[in-house]
């Protein structure tokens, strides 16, 4: 069985987190520009598509983020994909929370939300002032609980997009 990406905007997603990894990490800009131009030759030429397994963007985002902090035994990547979830902040912050117990104790973490915010706005509802203040709420929210969780010998990179 053949594979489709589930959203158009999965490599958009790529690209976004290609670039902030870049900026939070020490590697040079041709070196971005260099993972950009491979993410770029995927997309044009359909490489996912032929795949016999499902596309997770949680896997590939993990992937990226290991071409630039490539120290396994001191990093944790989680990449945390909420496209298909509803926002609810009780079950969120209760997910978020075993996400970060999982990466306690790790001298550096990244943590990789995609998708937040279709997470608080669903394809079929408009962006509205309302929806706005929510987003930042719950990035907030999300900043607060990441800093509750973090020791002082932790560096976090929390990317959201």
């Amino acid at each position: 069985m053949k594979t489709k990406l589930k959203r158009k905007s999965d490599f958009s997603i790529l690209e976004k987190v290609n670039c902030l990894l870049g900026e939070a990490s020490s590697f040079s800009v041709d070196y971005r520009q260099q993972v950009l131009t491979s993410l770029a030759f995927f997309r044009n030429k359909n490489i996912f598509e032929d795949l016999d397994e499902p596309f997770r963007l949680e896997e590939t985002l993990e992937g990226l983020a290991r071409l630039y902090f490539k120290d396994d035994e001191n990093t944790a990547i989680v990449a945390w994909d909420v496209s298909n979830e509803y926002y609810e902040p009780l079950w969120f912050c209760h997910e978020l929370t075993s996400r970060l117990k999982e990466v306690s104790g790790f001298p550096e973490v990244v943590l990789i939300i995609p998708n937040f915010k279709q997470c608080i706005c669903p394809s079929n509802c408009y962006w509205t002032k309302n929806t706005q203040y929510r987003y930042d709420v719950a990035v907030q929210g999300i900043e607060s609980l990441c800093l509750h969780w973090k020791t002082e010998n932790t560096k976090m990179n929390l990317i959201i997009v």
